[in-house]
């Protein structure tokens, strides 16, 4: 059985891209003028700085996550499994056979008209659901990602 990883996806390079981002508007601050706009930006950015704060510590937080792909394997380091009730529960280590992988889809976080977030669900088995938050990894394309090594190794490996 060939388990060397094919791709592995670390969350390193987004969390420090994020932390960089918020930073600027840190410098951005440091040209205060003392007049009615610069107090307005600074409030304004004092009240995003709640928000950036507790996503910057999510993020450093979740600085050594990944997601490693083999030829037989889907291993997810962390997220959330939905229990018998429909709450999410945290599961780290997850390792699943691409066989028994019934689907992966994206599922908008919060729909509304302004949404940008989507959830990587994972169904393995006959009821196992595993949610990932690819903000960490990849926002943008995680699902297609993944999808492609399913429909790869998924079919190659089905008995």
């Amino acid at each position: 059985m060939h388990t060397k990883p094919v791709k592995i996806y670390k969350s390193t390079i987004s969390t420090v891209i994020y932390v960089l981002f918020f930073s600027a508007g840190i410098v951005a601050i440091s040209n205060f003028n003392n007049d009615a706009p610069s107090w307005i930006m600074v409030l304004a950015l004092g009240g995003m700085a709640v928000a950036c704060v507790n996503q910057m510590i999510y993020y450093i937080r979740s600085r050594h996550e990944r997601i490693v792909i083999t030829e037989q394997l889907l291993i997810i380091s962390q997220c959330v499994k939905q229990t018998k009730n429909g709450d999410w529960a945290p599961v780290k280590n997850v390792k699943l056979q691409w066989r028994d992988i019934n689907y992966i889809k994206a599922q908008w976080e919060r729909p509304t008209s302004k949404s940008i977030r989507k959830n990587v669900l994972v169904s393995a088995g006959k009821k196992d659901v595993y949610m990932i938050d690819p903000d960490i990894f990849d926002v943008f394309f995680l699902e297609k990602k993944l999808k492609k090594y399913h429909q790869q190794y998924g079919s190659a490996n089905r008995k």
